[in-house]
C-alpha cells in the first residue's frame, strides 16, 4: 500500500494512528457486543504490523497511537448498548496503553490523547427532536454518537498538534 502510493523509505518523520470507536465496536458477541480478548489482541497485532512496517522503512520514524474518542452521549445509540461499547473502549485503550505507552514496544512509539480532546457535546452531530409523541418539547439529541462531525475531527487535530510538534522539534 505504502509503496503503491510512493510512500516508504525515509518519507515519514512522524506517523499518527487513531484508535476509533469502530475498533471497540468490532468485537463480536451474542446480542450486545461484548469485550472479546481474542478480537482485541487481533486489533493490537494489526497495530503492531502497521508500526513495524513504518519502522522498517525508517527506524527513526516517531509513531503516536491516539486513544479513541468517548461516545457522544450516555443514551443507547444505534441499537447498541452504550455501556458495552464504553467498556470495550476502556479495555481496548488499556490494552494499547500497556503495550505502547512510554516506548514499551519501541522507543519511537507512544500513546496520544487526540481522541480524548473531542468535546462530547459539540463535537458530534445533533438534531432537534420532540421528546415524546404527546409532549411538544424539543430537545437536541445526537444523531451519530460514534463518528465526530467536522468540528469534532478538528478538535482531534487540536489535541494531536502539540504532541506532533514536540516529536518534530
Amino acid at each position: 500500500y505504502r509503496s503503491n502510493l510512493g510512500m516508504g523509505a525515509t518519507k515519514f518523520d512522524v506517523v499518527s494512528i487513531c484508535l476509533l470507536t469502530n475498533d471497540a465496536n468490532s468485537f463480536t458477541g451474542t446480542g450486545f457486543r461484548i469485550y472479546n480478548e481474542d478480537k482485541a489482541n487481533e486489533i493490537l497485532q494489526y497495530a503492531k504490523n502497521i508500526i513495524d512496517a513504518f519502522l522498517i522503512d525508517n527506524s527513526a520514524t516517531k509513531i503516536v497511537i491516539n486513544l479513541p474518542p468517548l461516545i457522544a452521549n450516555t443514551k443507547n445509540t444505534g441499537g447498541i448498548s452504550y455501556e458495552a461499547i464504553k467498556y470495550n473502549l476502556f479495555k481496548l485503550s488499556e490494552l494499547f496503553l500497556v503495550n505502547f505507552d512510554d516506548g514499551f514496544y519501541n522507543p519511537n512509539v507512544t500513546m496520544g490523547i487526540a481522541g480524548l480532546s473531542i468535546d462530547r457535546y459539540y463535537g458530534y452531530a445533533k438534531t432537534s427532536t420532540q421528546i415524546a409523541d404527546r409532549i411538544a418539547i424539543n430537545e437536541d439529541w445526537h444523531i451519530n454518537s460514534f463518528h465526530p462531525k467536522n468540528d469534532g475531527y478538528k478538535q482531534m487535530a487540536d489535541g494531536m498538534f502539540p504532541q506532533l510538534l514536540n516529536l518534530l522539534g
